[in-house]
């Protein structure tokens, strides 16, 4: 294999430490070039390690730092294995026996520094034996690291004197190592929620990644002395194939790394969105546009899952081994191929696989044992090994769609079972359409997961509702799922929401056809087939109305009910949608969606169960709305003031607001009084964990948009708008706003800073309050193709519009802008953030009042196109 070969003597000291900079960025240039021909990582990452030994031995020796006795230099971590991918620190420990002089110290320090100025990344300690020792014993990191030790250069008797130590058994005895260990991989997988199918994984330390193959590693050098895996053969603990699929997982992984590396220009171990296009043509994707990423993720994550199951595996067969947990667990037979050991299923005889339909008896009986947590090293080997051996899929045969559908209607059958189902590949092996989506990426901010993971958290969600531990999370939605008359069907429909994924077309529509199919496959009634079917379709249908759709309008509300049809699909459809979301992505959903959801339920709900027709009785609906803001109203507040100030209302400001908004801006103006001075409030809605801003005053055209861009300065979200005038020339403008975290605005400070910012505007009738929002860095690699559409309106006299586009700061404000240049009203606005993309829906009419005509709308989606895009190119006319 090649080399980087230098000839270090042949430069003069004075000369050193710039020619060995030069060298070392020379070194890098060789590693990527050796690379791009085909030359394995694996020898790449030890040649960069081989060549750092040889520059710190020339400096060490440039320094005269060899002639001092009982002074070790020492390659330790990564670097200790021989290690080293072209960016990763070098961690020396500087080893001495002996008090350091000060000659000796000024040496070393010179030392230290040269390595700075070549630039390497350098993590050092200057400790003696005895010190490395008492550190090692309280610190496991410190102990691995002192494991992975290696002389590099200087005296071998200090050196020798710790590899002895530390290689004893008094160190680190091997159950307590192994026991230290594992809870160090524990609390570095909650650090990453116990999911290594994030947008931007860290291929070092994800469940799954790097640090789990090595962590393997170290219980097996500490117990055996062993340097390399492939020794576990040799001990018993992974057959040939196992080791060579570990091997190949890692052998992966580095590559990642390596390139990953070589992008960046540094120590980068997070494939952030930022390269992954470019780190996967370094791999040799080139797929055009965001496929070339999606198949990179895809062998990535699956990768990852095979790294994960072999690391479960291998650690149960340590602690078996060093702890002796295998025979002194309690054993219970459970038929005559399963038993129980410990909390763990195991198996009775190594055959137990070749009947199919022992993958799904396997899953019963967890589900029966609310006590099992997992499944046994050996029964994980020979599922593994039976798995690959199937010559079909598990759905072919009769008696394992048996038991699957028994096991959909277990109680406990969608928690644990389902989650080792899709841990250990059951369910890949069991349908094909699952097989297809493992590891199925997605290039945005909004799915924050793979398609298959995805999938498995909207059961797991599901189940939750089911669980009396989860009952305070969520208590509305656990109340409708408890009515739920076959929750079997609604965890299929789960199973199938997202199946089509990544085929092209309309995956709600695809994965309907293969539900009915499963469905009619597995015994059910063409009844539940088409209902398992309709809430697959219509997975998407309950959040766009309620995120996108001005919900307070009965118009709306009456849409909606006519496409449910029946209480009983909307009860499945609020649930299905609740998980949906929930696993989507973890920073997305807020208690502002939760009430949004909550109140359209209600409201669809009261129409089904009371007719369409009545629900749309306007006159009825506010007469409604009155009588409870008046219960709510202060009592010391006249009625003839009430009465008063309502009569300057239009109706349909009692249409969209609430009992609770109307008693409270009620409040507020009559206490405000003087209608001169813009009224200011801002409060948090009841039950909707958000804030409402509310601008009582006279009306100007600009108002929408001061307010929007003193909101985007003060790092504030609009989530909904609605504009209404009073009949003697007062607007009455809600907002909706939150945090960028997704939480209301706490603390009267922070009030005060946003009403007195927004107070000024208006006086001033200006918005400048500020630099806008820089464009993030994960935004930075989204270009998306903005887009306008005119939807139709319910009524004669607005224009509803769409529009789609990069969620860019100041985007709103721009929006606004438009609109006051064209002299448009706007009448509400329903903004919705779905990870990069802005899909915001606005009701417009002319200042006259009336619906725009199509040469209006034909210059506004222009102007709209070239805003959105940030394009001066376009010329709208």
């Amino acid at each position: 294999m090649p080399q980087f070969e230098v000839d270090f003597s042949q430069y003069p000291k004075t000369e050193r430490v710039m020619t060995f900079r030069a060298l070392h960025e020379q070194c890098l240039e060789w590693l990527s070039s050796q690379y791009h021909r085909g030359t394995s990582v694996i020898h790449l990452v030890k040649a960069r390690s081989r060549f750092i030994d040889q520059l710190l031995t020339q400096l060490w020796w440039q320094l005269d730092l060899h002639e001092v006795s009982d002074l070790s230099l020492v390659a330790v971590g990564g670097y200790g294995r021989g290690e080293l991918h072209p960016h990763s620190d070098v961690d020396l420990l500087i080893l001495s026996q002996r008090p350091i002089s000060a000659d000796t110290e000024s040496k070393l320090s010179q030392f230290i520094t040269n390595l700075w100025d070549i630039r390497l990344e350098v993590g050092h300690s200057v400790r003696s034996v005895k010190e490395c020792l008492s550190l090692g014993k309280e610190d496991i990191t410190i102990a691995t690291n002192l494991m992975e030790s290696r002389l590099i250069s200087g005296d071998e008797v200090p050196y020798q004197l710790l590899e002895k130590e530390v290689k004893s058994q008094k160190f680190w005895p091997s159950d307590t190592f192994f026991q230290a260990k594992m809870a160090e991989q524990v609390a570095r997988h909650e650090q990453y929620h116990d999911t290594a199918y994030n947008l931007e994984p860290n291929v070092k330390a994800n469940p799954g990644g790097l640090r789990d193959i090595q962590n393997i590693g170290w219980v097996v050098k500490n117990h055996f002395g062993a340097d390399e895996l492939s020794q576990l053969v040799e001990h018993g603990f992974l057959t040939v194939d196992e080791h060579d699929e570990l091997e190949q997982c890692q052998k992966f992984l580095w590559q990642v790394r390596f390139v990953l590396h070589t992008v960046t220009k540094r120590a980068e171990d997070r494939l952030l969105f930022d390269y992954q296009a470019e780190v996967a043509r370094g791999l040799g994707y080139c797929d055009e546009g965001n496929l070339a990423v999606e198949k990179m993720m895809k062998r990535l994550y699956q990768t990852i899952r095979r790294v994960i199951e072999l690391n479960q595996m291998l650690l149960q067969l340590f602690a078996d081994a060093f702890l002796d947990t295998y025979y002194s667990a309690e054993v219970t037979e459970l038929d005559n191929d399963f038993l129980m050991r410990g909390n763990n299923i195991g198996l009775r005889h190594p055959n137990v696989f070749d009947t199919p339909a022992n993958f799904i008896r396997l899953l019963l009986h967890i589900a029966d044992h609310r006590n099992v947590t997992g499944v046994s090293a050996h029964a994980i080997r020979r599922l593994r090994v039976s798995r690959r051996q199937l010559r079909g899929y598990l759905q072919d045969v009769s008696q394992c769609r048996e038991l699957f559908v028994r096991l959909m209607r277990h109680p406990r059958g969608p928690g644990r079972p389902i989650a080792i189902m899709h841990r250990h590949g059951i369910l890949a092996a069991y349908m094909p359409a699952w097989e297809n989506i493992v590891g199925q990426m997605q290039f945005d901010l909004f799915h924050a997961f793979t398609v298959d993971e995805h999938t498995y958290r909207v059961t797991k969600n599901l189940y939750r509702l089911t669980r009396s531990e989860f009952a305070e999370q969520f208590p509305h939605v656990r109340g409708v799922m408890a009515q739920i008359e076959e929750p079997d069907l609604l965890f299929l429909a789960a199973l199938f929401h997202d199946i089509a994924k990544g085929r092209g077309g309309d995956h709600s529509e695809l994965g309907a056809v293969d539900a009915v199919e499963f469905c009619k496959h597995h015994g059910y009634s063409k009844e539940q087939g088409e209902l398992v079917a309709w809430l697959v379709e219509k997975h998407l249908l309950m959040s766009v109305t309620a995120q996108k759709r001005d919900i307070q309008d009965p118009q709306v509300v009456s849409t909606f009910a006519q496409k449910i049809a029946s209480p009983e699909r909307l009860k499945y459809l609020y649930c299905l949608t609740i998980a949906d979301i929930r696993a989507t992505n973890d920073n997305l959903w807020n208690g502002w969606k939760g009430a949004l959801l909550r109140e359209l339920y209600k409201s669809t709900y009261n129409a089904l169960v009371e007719g369409v027709e009545q629900n749309l009785d306007i006159a009825s609906h506010i007469e409604f709305t009155q009588s409870k803001a008046l219960e709510l109203l202060d009592q010391s507040i006249e009625r003839e003031q009430i009465d008063l100030l309502w009569q300057r209302f239009k109706p349909e400001y009692f249409v969209r607001h609430t009992p609770e908004q109307v008693a409270w801006h009620t409040m507020r103006i009559i206490a405000h009084g003087d209608n001169s001075e813009p009224l200011l409030a801002l409060s948090e809605i009841a039950n909707r964990d958000s804030s409402e801003l509310f601008i009582y005053t006279r009306d100007k055209a600009n108002l929408f948009l001061h307010t929007v861009n003193v909101l985007d300065r003060k790092n504030l979200d609009v989530y909904d708008a609605q504009i209404l005038n009073t009949k003697d020339g007062m607007t009455m403008d809600t907002f909706v706003v939150l945090e960028r975290d997704g939480k209301p605005l706490a603390g009267q400070a922070r009030i005060d800073e946003v009403t007195t910012a927004l107070a000024q505007s208006l006086k001033n009738d200006q918005s400048d309050n500020g630099p806008a929002p820089k464009l993030s860095r994960q935004l930075k690699n989204f270009h998306i193709q903005p887009k306008v559409k005119f939807i139709p309106s319910e009524k004669p006299n607005r224009t509803m519009l769409e529009l789609v586009a990069l969620d860019r700061p100041g985007l709103l404000a721009d929006v606004a802008t438009l609109f006051h240049d064209m002299e448009l009203s706007l009448h509400s606005a329903k903004i919705s953030t779905v990870g990069e993309r802005a899909e915001d829906f606005f009701s417009l009419s002319t200042k006259l009042g009336e619906a725009l005509d199509e040469q209006t709308k034909e210059l506004l989606q222009c102007r709209l196109m070239k805003e959105a895009s940030l394009q001066d190119s376009a010329v709208c006319s």
